[in-house]
Parts: C-alpha cells; structure tokens; sequence
C-alpha cells in the first residue's frame, strides 16, 4: 500500500511531460488484461458530449460559426444536437448573410424571392387605402345599378293603384323582434415556417437559377383554333393574366395549369393588362382606346372609362387605388378612385407611351423617343 501510495504522490507532483511519459511507459508494460481495464474507466469520459454539456447559449453559437451544409450533418450527429442545429436562431443568423446578398465568407448569395404571403391578421396602411378606394368605386357601381332596379320596380308597382298598396301595408303586421347571439368568426391561426425551410427554398431556386435547370411548359386556351399571339402578361402568383390578338384576356392558375376566366369585351387586341388579386380587380387596355375594369372572380366587367384615350392604349398601371394608363399619342391619364378624380399629363414628342410606373406619390413615363420622365403628381409637372 505504501508503494502504491508513494507511485501516485510522484505521478501527481509530477509535470505535464513526465506524466504522459508515465502513462505511455505503464502502458507499454501492460498486458491485455490491464489495457482493457483502462478502455473501461476512459469509456466515460470519451463518450462526454462537449456541445450537450454546454450551455445552451454556447452551443447556438458554436452552430452559427458552421456553413449550411455542416449544419446538415450536425442534425444528423444525435437527438440532442439535432436542436440546437435546427433552431430558427442559427438559420436566421444563416439567411441574413445570404439572402439578397453575398456572403462575406463564402461568397454565395440566394434569391430574396418577392412571391407575396398574405397572412390573416396583418395590415398595411397603403394595402387598406387601396382596398378601401376599389371597394368604394365597386360600391358606387353596384349602388347605381341597385337604384336604377329599384326604380324601375317602384314604378311597375305604383302603376297597379295605390289602393292595393294601402291596403297590403295595413295587413301587414311587424315582425317581431328577435335577439340572435353573434356567431363567432373562426380565426385561422398564422403558420410560421422555420427559417430553415426558408433557406432550404432559396438554396433551390438559387441552385436552378446558376445552373439554368427549368421546366417549360405551354398554357393553351381551353376552346381556340389557333394560338392567339400574346400580347401582354402580369403574374400575381398563383394567377397569371394573359392577354393576345384575339381581344381576349385569360387568367391562367400557374400551379395547375389551366384557364379559370376568360374576359371578353374589347374591339380588337388587348394590348396592356394589370392583375390584382387580393382587391379581385383586373384593368385592361386595348386597341380600341378603352380601359375596362373587371370582377376576376365573377368574370364580369364593372366599368368602362370611355373617353380617356381616342387612339390605342399602349400602357397601364395601378396601385393603391390609383390607375395611369397611357396611349400611343403620348397622352397619359391618371384616375384616382378614392379622389373620383382625372387629369391628363403628356409625354411628349408625339411618341407612344410604352411603360409607366407609380411610386410614391411620382409618376414614370418612358417612350418610344427614349426618354424616361419622372412626374410629381401633387404638382401634376415633370421633375
């Protein structure tokens, strides 16, 4: 026991150095026997997992330091780590160097991807202007067919004598008053999706765009002889809006494939279109100098604004309750629905019109002379 004693009182007054030389010299005269009982009592602590015995906050910062791909293979190490390599925190910390930018350290950046996710719930000033101007021109179009109905049916009514009109009124008792609990709105829950799926869906489309891998496919009209030549599109995903030299317009569902609504109206080719899906509103232009509003949903047209254009319409565009359409005699009109408003701006150089654009409050007007205005539309001039 005394040798035993002094043998560990050596080995621990002993340097770094001498106890590894020790340790490879005990092991050097041991047999199988004393081998396997040293694998047994180093066993535990080989199997101590450094990142587990961590702190949490620790570990989450010893994943961000990983690129995506070591992330992968670190959620695939055990249960416990699987965590803290997909937790939101690190993928987050990994889209924000990546996503609508280079990466400083690797050098690769991933789409940002504008498709719109509308979530119940959430407002937006300029989305509650816009919808509350569309609502109130639908209103007002809806109210003066109702008048004119009405009116109609007062008149055939009051024709068959006032007699029977009195009469009916007196018999006629009111109906009695009933209180009705409000019934609930269901509230559907926001899904959230993890920011792992997020850069797993930019990592996608990211890989397909540099390697040019596609799919192309053809939307064909559902009764047609020919292929009509296509003259404008705007994509709203999932809806796409089409329109050709039929005088058509075709709204097209991406994911499926298939036309849902045909629109028809114009005299002639339907040479500009503008899709707007969360207020159901659609515009068009053609070559009949008209601008037609339609209902997508129902099919149907609500309006007509006559009288802007007397050549073809070349151009549009519309948001947050106001619509620029141009033509091909350089005029420019802008209709404000929430104002009831309409002025006219002029290009200029007596050119068509091929593209405007709304942004804040300005106007963008390009042409076929090759010159891009800017207008201030408070002031109704060209910057």
């Amino acid at each position: 026991r005394s040798t035993v004693t002094r043998i560990w009182s050596d080995f621990s007054a002993a340097s770094a150095g001498v106890r590894d030389t020790i340790l490879l010299g005990l092991v050097d005269a041991s047999c199988m026997r004393q081998i396997t009982t040293l694998r047994a009592a180093t066993a535990v602590a080989h199997r101590m997992d450094l990142v587990t015995a961590l702190p949490v906050e620790l570990s989450l910062r010893i994943m961000q330091c990983l690129d995506a791909r070591s992330l992968a293979r670190a959620a695939q190490v055990s249960r416990s780590w699987a965590p803290l390599a997909n937790a939101d925190a690190v993928w987050q910390r990994m889209c924000l160097q990546h996503i609508d930018k280079k990466c400083a350290k690797c050098g690769w950046g991933l789409p940002r991807l504008t498709r719109k996710r509308r979530r119940i719930g959430a407002s937006d000033p300029a989305s509650d202007a816009a919808r509350s101007a569309v609502a109130a021109l639908m209103l007002h179009l809806a109210s003066s067919t109702a008048a004119s109905v009405n009116a109609a049916t007062t008149a055939s009514t009051t024709s068959t004598g006032s007699a029977t009109v009195a009469t009916t009124t007196s018999a006629q008792s009111p109906p009695p008053t009933t209180t009705t609990a409000p019934t609930p709105t269901p509230t559907t829950a926001v899904v959230r999706r993890s920011w792992k799926a997020v850069y797993a869906e930019r990592l996608v489309v990211g890989r397909n765009w540099k390697n040019d891998r596609h799919v192309a496919y053809a939307l064909v009209p559902p009764v047609a002889s020919l292929q009509p030549r296509v003259t404008a599109v705007h994509l709203d995903e999932p809806y796409l809006l089409t329109s050709a030299m039929d005088g058509l317009v075709r709204l097209w569902h991406v994911e499926t494939r298939t036309c849902v609504r045909t629109l028809a109206g114009h005299r002639g080719a339907v040479t500009c279109v503008h899709f707007d899906e969360p207020h159901g509103l659609a515009v068009t232009g053609g070559m009949d100098g008209t601008v037609r509003l339609w209902n997508w949903a129902a099919g149907t047209m609500v309006r007509t604004l006559a009288g802007g254009h007397s050549v073809p319409v070349t151009a549009l565009y519309f948001a947050n309750g106001v619509l620029a359409t141009a033509d091909a005699a350089s005029l420019i009109r802008v209709w404000d629905f929430a104002a009831k408003s309409c002025f006219a701006l002029n290009h200029g150089n007596m050119c068509a019109v091929t593209k405007v654009a709304l942004c804040r409050g300005s106007l963008f007007s390009a042409g076929d002379d090759g010159v891009v205005r800017m207008w201030d539309l408070n002031t109704r001039s060209c910057i």
